[in-house]
């Protein structure tokens, strides 16, 4: 059937931005993924469990190493990840993806 012009362009011109706009989104969701990626498996098993409401204290013991690495990891988690306290980790985290499930029911 006959298309009138200036309707398809408008359609078209709609299509391309819809496209650019989820594009940009792609692309800044990649970002946030690359971000946790740069995480160690450590960094992320600590990042996990504090997410999960644990405190370091708890999270050493979990995980058997001593408070004071996990803090140096937490701290890590922040630099790596751009975020300055665990309410912004843990909105960025879930948003990603990237929380494990974790068995609390080995807590001590």
């Amino acid at each position: 059937k006959p298309v009138e012009g200036g309707l398809l362009l408008e359609r078209v011109a709609r299509a391309i931005d819809l496209d650019k706009t989820q594009r940009k989104t792609d692309v800044a969701q990649q970002a946030k993924q690359l971000t946790f990626a740069r995480l160690s498996e450590r960094e992320r098993d600590v990042l996990s469990l504090a997410v999960h409401g644990m405190p370091n204290k708890e999270i050493a013991r979990y995980l058997g190493i001593s408070h004071r690495t996990v803090e140096v990891h937490r701290s890590h988690i922040f630099l790596k990840t751009n975020t300055s306290n665990l309410i912004e980790l843990a909105a960025l985290a879930h948003e990603c993806g990237v929380v494990r499930n974790v068995d609390l029911s080995a807590r001590t």
